[in-house]
């Protein structure tokens, strides 16, 4: 398992009150990756705008079309929960669809209401999704391919391994902020310093939107502003 960042409660609530924009600009400050990694591309998408900001510690899960042989979904998906457990809270829970020709819907309302017991705040999946009022009302935030009225015949295939999910490989601990804009990873090694990062690159981004935004704007201006 890679390093996970110990944030306080205080240190998660700042980064939660940050839009992910400013989230991935801050952490290219930092210069600890390439810029064009570190997040997911946009196969997938938030289904909960209004419910704003999550930040949390990844679990991973894959999940596949159930065989003959393979255990019931409910032993299965229980033994994966119990791992779960060994990571802090907040949780987010990356899911891998591996059965993508066999539409179903891989969580509902009774799946999430068991993650909101366990202090999840969200599922991330390039798989399908369902339940959409009764998951609003629990306030867990879902992103997903789409939605599917049935679940199907999924089981899991595998957990606490890593996955790739929407272009980003996820590891088990992995700290992740979402919102309407899509998913970042947050390095463990900046983690602590990100919030901090962050309102200094909102301060740079008035000072230009304040250029832009003066009567007396002209290119040639705002070329010496950007450029010196």
């Amino acid at each position: 398992m890679p390093e996970i960042a110990d944030l306080s409660p205080d240190q998660l609530a700042a980064l939660r009150a940050i839009d992910s924009p400013t989230i991935a600009n801050a952490i290219e400050e930092f210069d600890v990756r390439d810029r064009r990694v570190g997040y997911m591309d946009g196969s997938i998408r938030c289904i909960y705008p209004e419910l704003g900001e999550i930040v949390g510690y990844a679990y991973t899960v894959t999940f596949k079309d159930r065989g003959p042989d393979d255990p019931p979904m409910r032993q299965a998906w229980v033994e994966a929960l119990e791992h779960a457990l060994e990571l802090p809270a907040p949780r987010i829970l990356v899911a891998r669809d591996a059965s993508k020709d066999v539409p179903a819907a891989l969580f509902g309302e009774i799946m999430c209401t068991m993650l909101t017991r366990l202090d999840f705040v969200g599922v991330i999946t390039d798989g399908t999704v369902r339940d959409l009022n009764e998951v609003q009302e629990l306030g867990l935030q879902y992103f997903a391919s789409g939605v599917i009225v049935s679940h199907g015949q999924v089981t899991v295939e595998s957990f606490a391994t890593p996955v790739t999910v929407a272009g980003l490989t996820v590891s088990p601990g992995d700290l992740l902020h979402a919102d309407c804009n899509g998913v970042v990873q947050i390095p463990a090694e900046i983690a602590a310093d990100v919030a901090a990062k962050a309102e200094e690159v909102r301060q740079d981004e008035g000072k230009l939107l304040d250029a832009l935004a003066d009567p007396a704007f002209t290119l040639e201006k705002f070329k010496k502003f950007m450029l010196g």
